[in-house]
């Protein structure tokens, strides 16, 4: 198998396994997988600005249709997984948090599902082989900032899924 073919599959794991920890009975926020890929983005958004992303940056981040991005918002607002607030300087903008109830789901759905895979890594691996592996990911974050700052990082999901009519 190829390296591509590797990552591809080792993404569709991940995406699936922190799905099924995020749904294990136990909670009461059933997100669809779309709507965890958008909290996904806006999450890592708001890690570039503390203010929050606007509808327009998420839009653009998820590669969707302006329609989409505004579906996609206003069903995770009122699912209370984000707020919309107004910006204190342009009183036309808004960026988007996630609430603090999807906060603690997130941070105890991640924290299960990396620490046990941590664990399995750290007893399958070297140390030596662990710190390697640390390496590598961070510079392959790396190479996918890169690939995002060309504009060929942009996430397409090719649906209409809640496209305004």
């Amino acid at each position: 198998m190829e390296l591509k073919d590797e990552l591809n599959s080792l993404y569709k794991k991940i995406s699936h396994a922190l799905f099924i920890y995020g749904d294990s009975g136990k909670n009461d926020m059933p997100l669809t997988p779309n709507e965890q890929r958008s909290m996904d983005i806006i999450m890592d958004l708001c890690e570039e600005d503390a203010e929050g992303p606007t509808v327009r940056e998420f839009q653009k981040k998820a590669g969707i249709s302006a329609p989409n991005a505004a579906y996609r918002v206003k069903k995770l607002i009122d699912g209370k997984y984000l707020k919309k607030y107004q910006d204190h300087k342009d009183q036309r903008k808004f960026h988007l948090r996630p609430t603090a109830r999807y906060e603690s789901y997130a941070g105890h759905r991640n924290n299960i599902f990396f620490e046990e895979l941590a664990r399995l890594i750290d007893q399958e691996f070297t140390e030596e082989d662990c710190n390697k592996l640390e390496k590598m990911l961070s510079a392959i974050e790396e190479q996918i900032r890169k690939l995002e700052d060309t504009g060929k990082g942009g996430i397409q999901d090719g649906t209409d899924e809640g496209k305004a009519e």
